[in-house]
C-alpha cells in the first residue's frame, strides 16, 4: 500500500521503475512503457482504441 493505494501483485516497484526511467534517459528513449507487458497494450490502441480502452477501463473497475 502506497499513500492509502492498494497495488496489485502485479504492479512493478519505485526502484526497478526508476531505472528503467533512467535507464530510458540515458538512451535517449522518446516513450517508455513500464512494465513491458503493456507494450502489446500500446499496438492494440493503434488499431483497435476503442477496444484498449474498454480493456483499460475493466482492469481500473477491478481494482475499485
Amino acid at each position: 500500500m502506497v499513500n492509502g493505494i492498494m497495488h496489485s501483485k502485479e504492479s512493478i516497484n519505485l526502484e526497478e521503475c526508476s531505472r528503467k526511467i533512467i535507464k530510458g534517459m540515458v538512451n535517449r528513449k522518446r516513450e517508455l512503457v513500464i512494465p513491458e507487458k503493456l507494450k502489446l497494450l500500446t499496438l492494440l490502441n493503434l488499431l483497435f482504441p476503442s477496444l484498449a480502452e474498454k480493456i483499460v477501463m475493466g482492469k481500473v473497475k477491478e481494482q475499485e
